[in-house]
């Protein structure tokens, strides 16, 4: 844009000193001074232009200067874009590389997963059928322990009658017993009453043929005249 402006203002000022020149080489119409003057401004002109043609060089070797650094500087960019495509190829690669080793880890992964839910698909219908055999077992346990079972309410019930029959002989033994006791205890009284009255007995009778008990009598009789206990004691067992 600046280099458009510089050519179109060089080009005015050729054709303004153009113009000056011609003017000044007329000589009709103008005086010497006026010549004099066009004179002066034709070769300001001629000056200016030169000072713009010089401006002109300057700019344009500017631009050539700064059209190289910018060729040099997109050329490194080019290439610096060149090592980033590079790279990015070679990461594209790097990462397709590694995408496919995942794709075989992740296939070796369900591979094993197969593997395994196969392996585990055996090993729970193994399970299914020992829980299978253990329910078998189970269910001959329960058959055992029902029969048990009946054999021991069987036997308890055999008990039962036998503590029956137990207690009966038991109430018969303590009836038996029972009257044992009381007709050894009523023989024992019975016997103690009749030791004791024959003992009796044949103690008076004894007292009495010997004499004895008389002159008992006698003497607490003779006690009881002075003495009023003795007299009281004996009239009340009918002695006096």
């Amino acid at each position: 844009m600046w280099h458009a402006r510089t050519r179109r203002l060089l080009g005015a000022s050729g054709v303004v000193l153009a113009l000056l020149v011609s003017l000044a080489s007329a000589q009709e119409g103008f005086s010497q001074k006026d010549r004099e003057l066009l004179h002066e401004l034709a070769v300001r002109v001629g000056e200016l232009d030169k000072r713009l043609g010089e401006l002109r060089q300057d700019v344009n070797q500017r631009f050539n200067e700064l059209r190289q650094d910018v060729n040099q500087r997109l050329e490194q960019v080019d290439k610096r874009f060149a090592q980033v495509d590079q790279r990015f190829n070679e990461l594209r690669q790097d990462v397709n590389l590694r995408l496919e080793q995942v794709d075989q880890r992740f296939a070796q992964v369900d591979k094993r997963f197969n593997e395994l839910r196969q392996d585990m698909n055996q090993r729970f219908a193994q399970v299914d059928q020992r829980f299978a055999q253990v329910d078998k077992r189970f269910a001959q346990i329960d058959k055992r322990f029902d029969e048990l079972r009946q054999d021991m309410n069987q036997r308890f019930a055999q008990i039962d009658k036998r503590f029956e029959q137990l207690t009966q002989f038991l109430y018969i033994l303590s009836g038996i017993f029972t009257a044992l006791v009381a007709v050894v205890i009523g023989f024992a009284y019975w016997d103690r009453r009749t030791i004791i009255r024959e003992a009796r007995r044949e103690a008076i009778e004894w007292m009495e043929k010997e004499g004895t008990l008389r002159r008992v009598v006698e003497a607490l009789r003779e006690v009881a005249r002075e003495d009023a206990r003795m007299a009281e004691a004996l009239r009340r067992t009918h002695i006096l």
